[in-house]
């Protein structure tokens, strides 16, 4: 019966380690808009090229894909009741000193040569926003954040 009790104990300390060195693949911003407190949503993933032909399976062919933009329209999310557009903003943050900077990719061939060449004041930054109808960001309080996060964590939990 000890043997069994030490057992069980030793697994569920090895499930509970295990949890805890799940990967998070996406993160919440904000920003203040006015009255508004504005989330965007940023990919942390070794390659976020992977993360964009998953999010692609999910949503589709983008109806505007360039080097610094891809823009999903009609997007069905689980606890929001109407369709939405996915807007990726990609491109690269840089902090030499005490200014930070970002900028957005402009052309594949600048987005290759960054990224191959980052600087260690350099990353790169992807931004996820969700849109109305209008592209305006609807997400402007903590329980359409929480939605919109764990849906965006489920769709890459498994990159």
């Amino acid at each position: 019966m000890k043997k069994l009790f030490f057992i069980v104990l030793f697994l569920g300390f090895a499930l509970i380690y295990a949890k805890a060195q799940e990967k998070e693949y996406i993160g919440v911003g904000w920003q203040l808009h006015g009255t508004d407190s504005l989330r965007s949503f940023s990919i942390y993933t070794d390659d976020n090229d992977k993360a964009f032909l998953k999010l692609s399976s999910v949503f589709g062919k983008p109806v505007e894909e360039r080097a610094g933009s891809i823009l999903w329209k009609n997007v069905s999310i689980e606890g929001i009741d109407f369709p939405v557009n996915v807007l990726i903003i990609d491109g690269f943050v840089s902090t030499p000193v005490k200014i930070t900077t970002y900028k957005t990719f402009s052309t594949y061939e600048q987005k290759n040569e960054i990224l191959s060449n980052l600087k260690e004041y350099e990353s790169r930054l992807t931004k996820l926003t969700v849109l109305n109808e209008n592209n305006d960001n609807i997400v402007k309080n903590p329980e359409l954040e929480k939605i919109v996060f764990n849906y965006f964590k489920k769709i890459l939990a498994d990159l």
